[in-house]
């Protein structure tokens, strides 16, 4: 399926617990659908627009987190 996050981005989380997370991951929906309802899934990484969308969504809602820790967390492997 064309767009799917991964399975990673369902699994808990090992970060410290944010007081409104649920709150940060739908601004970070609505940020992707938003992205990709204007763009095209073959000309950008649907995984790095979603990191993005993550981190992006935690400085809205106030509930911030370190990019080092966002990429960790969304690429296990790369860790």
């Amino acid at each position: 399926m064309r767009g799917a996050l991964p399975a990673a981005f369902a699994e808990p989380s090992r970060l410290p617990a944010s007081p409104r997370p649920q709150l940060s991951i739908a601004t970070a929906i609505v940020f992707y659908h938003r992205f990709y309802s204007r763009q095209s899934y073959d000309c950008y990484d649907r995984f790095r627009v979603a990191t993005t969308c993550l981190f992006l969504a935690g400085k809205v809602e106030e509930t911030p987190k370190k990019i080092k820790d966002v990429v960790i967390e969304t690429h296990p492997q790369a860790g």
